[in-house]
This record gives C-alpha cells, structure tokens and sequence, in this order.
C-alpha cells in the first residue's frame, strides 16, 4: 500500500530544513499536485512511497523535487523512514558494529559466568548472586575490559539481602466438623521477599471490596491479632499496604494476586521501603488469586483461623556496579548501555540476566577492538543489586548532581535476551506508567523506532508492549532520562497470539527456568541472542555517532512524523 508524505511532513523534516531553502522549496511546490514517487526507498508494509503537492507546475518542480529527492533517497535507502535523521558526518555502515557481535563470542561470556555460578560454596545452589558469586563475575567482566583497553572503575553501595529459608500456611474454619487445610509453598503461597520471620495465629479478615488498602480506614475492621488478606492492586507499594497494617493490629498478611494473574505473584515482589532498614517485622505471605477467592468465600460463610510460619533473615552487605567509559565523545550526551549482572540467590541467572551482561561485554569489547571514535560518550554499566529491588542503578541515578543528570542523554537497557520460548519485545513508554516532559515522551520514541527500525531490516516479528517497573531503566525514567529496552520475556505464560508470531508453546512461561536453578547455558536460545544482540549494537551505533543527539531524540522545536502513528499502533506486531 503506498504512503503519502504531505508537503508540510516533507518540509518538516529536520534533515531537509538543514539542507534546503525551505520558503523557496515551499514556493515552487505549491504550483503542483503531481506525485512523483521516491525511486528505492520502501516503507515497512511494502508499499512506495510518495511527496504529495498542490498545482501543476511540472517542469519546475522536477527540477527541484529531483535534487531533493536523490539526498533523502540517498539517506533513507538503508533503512525504514525514521532513521533519516540519523545522519552524521561519518560514511561508516550503519551495520558495522551490529555486524562484528558474534553469538560465539556472548557464548563464551555465558559459560564463564555460567563456571563462575557453579563454583560458589556459600549454598548448595549455583548462584551470581550479592552473598555468592558475584564479586567472582564482576572481577571477569574486569578483567576482559581491561584486556581490551578500556579503565574499568566500580561504584560500592549497601544492600539488604533476604534470605527465605522455608514458610507453611494451613486454615480451620469454625463449625462442626471443622473445615482444615494445609497449604503447598511454591504452589498454593509462597514467602514474600523481606518478609519478617516468625509465627502467627489469627482470624482471617478481608479489605473490604472497594478498600485498596493505602489508607487507614481501610484496616478499620481489623483486631488485634489478626491475619490480613489484601488483593494486589497498584494504588500503593507492597510496603506501604503492609506498614498500614502493621500499625493498625494485623499479626501477619497475605497478598493475594488478581484476576488478570492466576498464579503466584512475580517472584520479584517485595515488601522493601526506600531504606536500608525499612522492613515490616511481620510474617508475609502470597497468594494464588485462585487461593485469594477461596479464603474470601470461607471468611463470608464461617470464621477462619489462619496459622502461619516464615524462616527468613536480612543481611545488610556491600556490592558494587561496575562501569567502562569510551575515551572519546561528548561529556554532556552520555549514552548509558546497561544491563544487570547479579542473579538471584535460587540460581545461577544466564538468561537472567547473565544474557544481558554478556551481550553488554561483548559490544563492549567489539567498540574497543575496532577503535570506534563516538561522538557522544557510552558508559557501559553492569549493575548490582537488581535482583533485589533495582539498587544498584538506584544508587547511580541518585548521586547524580542535576547537572550529571542532564548530561546523561539515554538509557539503554538489557534485561534477558535468549529466552527459551521467546518473545521479542521492544519497550515503548505508550500505555506505561512513566510521565515527563514532551521532550522525553518523544524521545522514548525515537529509541523504540530504532529497535523496530533493526528487526524490520532483518526481517524479525517483535512486539510492543509497555515500560514496567521491574528493570533497571525505572530510575532513569523516574528522572526524565529517555530509555529505551529489549527483552525477550520472563515468567509470563506465552499466549496463543505470540505463538502464532513467535513460535514456541502457548500457556507455557517464556522462561520456564525464571529465578530457577536450571538457568544456565543450556536455557539459552542462541538466534533470538543473536538477533537481540544485533538490536542493540546496531541502536548503540547510531546514538553513539550521531552529530546532534539531543535534535535526534527531540527538543522543543523538533518534530517526527511517525510520532502520532507510534502512539497508536505502539501494541501491534510488526514485520518488514
């Protein structure tokens, strides 16, 4: 199908304002209506693409429209439309960095980190996490830095890590008989993270249906002593909900999730204020929504007596980001390239997130080995302390100075990229959480277009779907610093609509092995890596070489013309 460009898109146009008298052009063309179509450039659905105009006048628009049209034709023929405005004074392939990541070489990252896990004698399980192995895995991605050229430094911060070492949940209602039943860990409930440790028996007692539990009106029912039921909403966090019942007489909780989500809730969930030491001392607890309904039908019918153990302790321990700054470009257009390097205490995380770091060393590695020379500085960043609760990006975003944060252009992150049965997903601020100025929105934007922009080239189906709150872009964003993130899925069950655009298995989790000790080099799938992986680089280059990044990305007087169609289609799947 063809797309018409109207005048005013044309003359809109950053790149052509800066090459073309815009009043002369706009003066000749309003002579015409002729279509003239735009030899070798496609656009995403096949169809040629063609400048609209308004009167007849055909000898001399030719003249000008020919010359006009070479030069975009010129810079639009590599890639889809948007990247127009890629243009910098380098000729270099646009594909030279993408092109020199190899699988192979992430591979051989993953299998190190992968022996790295396995030699950890702080637990029985192979693990990269704050208390086992991951001062082991930050000492090679050090290491393979330094080989390369690179002045690795670190960034210390202190954490608090939870330990769940065992939980049991069982009920009796009143009644004769009495109605009792014991509760499967894992299956039915689970141990929430930075939940206190201890014992608990109670009266079972809902929220009423309307009450979200962020207010202290909504415990006015609650006794002393007893066990709260509170359905997972987003109004407030995890802490807040249960610090409110805390102080208003609860003995123990239990979240339960929603409709939407039938299983346990994720297993990153956690009741963790903003401080080092802000823990609620009561034994927490979460529920199937299926479980959820079941206690909320014994409590309408009969009095419920819960009773409930929690084994956990918190350690306060040091753990520390790692970072490597290219030696040219711009100190005030950084460009963060980002994924996190620790996994979590139950496994050995090659796809979470050792998939991520490795793919991040690797680019790395292939900037220093080819002497790239950015325009704008990329500081490759290896967080820690994602795993529990996103610290280690937390603790840099917040030492910034104001003037560090509007040095910092873009985030790019990478959180597992090989899933087993994979989705491919490109981030998009549209339907998310994340507000700012419409400098930010717009430049969110401009980064997805150029992920979409690379699976298009390559022939890959992806998918959209909105910035959440589990991946180390969050504080960027939470500061007006533009993101942009691929992941290939986590513990989400796959539909029936990504099976038909992905392959792979319905109603099974995209990665069976999540937060699991059978994540290991065996759970990765090489293509989508590669393909991932290619994204990345290939976004990376063209940020990093951009002559005017901060126009790129958008500031007050810039405009695209894709903006609107993004903004509405953003949950489509694509294909070139």
């Amino acid at each position: 199908m063809a797309t018409e460009i109207s005048l005013d898109d044309l003359i809109g146009n950053a790149y052509f304002q800066t090459h073309f008298h815009v009043t002369a052009v706009r003066e000749v063309m309003a002579e015409t209506d002729e279509k003239i179509p735009l030899s070798g450039v496609r656009e995403a659905d096949g169809g040629s693409r063609y400048v609209s105009f308004e009167k007849k006048r055909a000898a001399r628009v030719t003249k000008v429209l020919v010359i006009t049209l070479i030069i975009l034709a010129l810079v639009l023929t590599a890639v889809a439309v948007p990247v127009a405005l890629l243009a910098s004074s380098s000729s270099t392939s646009p594909d030279k960095l993408a092109n020199s990541v190899e699988v192979k070489n992430i591979m051989a990252h993953l299998q190190a980190l992968n022996d790295i896990a396995n030699n950890n004698t702080n637990s029985p399980v192979p693990s990269r996490s704050v208390l086992n192995q991951y001062n082991a895995s930050a000492e090679y991605v050090i290491s393979v830095l330094k080989s390369v050229g690179y002045t690795p430094y670190t960034q210390s911060f202190q954490v608090p890590v939870n330990m769940e070492y065992g939980g049991s949940f069982s009920i009796q209602t009143s009644g004769i008989p009495p109605y009792v039943r014991t509760f499967v860990q894992k299956f039915d409930f689970d141990v929430m993270r930075y939940s206190g440790n201890g014992n608990a028996q109670g009266s079972l007692k809902a929220l009423s249906q309307d009450a979200s539990g962020c207010n202290s009106a909504d415990y006015s029912g609650v006794n002393l002593g007893d066990i709260v039921l509170i359905q997972y909403n987003s109004n407030c966090t995890y802490y807040d909900k249960a610090k409110l019942a805390s102080e208003n007489n609860a003995s123990a909780i239990i979240f339960y999730w929603n409709e939407q989500n039938a299983g346990l809730l994720p297993s990153r969930s956690r009741v963790l204020g903003t401080n080092l030491t802000d823990f609620i001392d009561l034994p927490i607890l979460s529920a199937t929504y299926g479980l959820g309904r079941e206690l909320l039908n014994l409590i309408s019918t009969a009095t419920v007596v819960a009773t409930i153990e929690t084994q956990t302790s918190v350690t306060i321990a040091w753990t520390y980001n790692v970072f490597a700054d290219t030696a040219e470009g711009r100190d005030d257009r950084i460009v963060v390239f980002g994924s996190h390097l620790d996994s979590v205490a139950e496994g050995p995380g090659i796809n979470d997130n050792g998939s991520g770091s490795a793919t991040n060393l690797e680019v790395a590695v292939q900037v220093a080995n080819q002497k790239w020379k950015p325009i704008n500085k990329v500081r490759f960043a290896w967080w820690g302390g994602e795993e529990l609760g996103l610290l280690g990006s937390k603790y840099y975003v917040n030492t910034l100075t104001e003037e560090g944060k509007s040095n910092h252009s873009l985030n790019l992150n990478f959180d597992m990229l090989a899933s087993p049965n994979f989705i491919r997903q490109v981030y998009t601020i549209n339907g998310s959480s994340f507000a700012g100025s419409d400098e930010f929105v717009c430049a969110c934007y401009r980064v997805q277009e150029l992920f979409e922009d690379r699976f298009r080239q390559k022939d890959a189906l992806y998918q959209t779907g909105p910035f959440g709150g589990g991946s180390d872009y969050v504080h960027f964003m939470d500061t007006n610093i533009p993101a942009g993130a691929l992941a290939t899925g986590a513990g989400s069950l796959k539909t029936v609509e990504e099976r038909e655009l992905f392959g792979g298995f319905p109603n099974a989790a995209l990665d069976t092995c999540y937060h699991q000790s059978c994540d290991t080099v065996s759970n990765i799938d090489q293509t989508v890596l590669g393909q991932m992986a290619d994204a990345a680089a290939y976004t990376l280059q063209q940020v990093m070489m951009m002559d005017d990044l901060h126009a790129f990305l958008c500031n007050a007087t810039t405009e695209i013309a894709s903006y609107s169609e993004l903004s509405a289609n953003d949950n489509e799947c694509s294909q070139a």
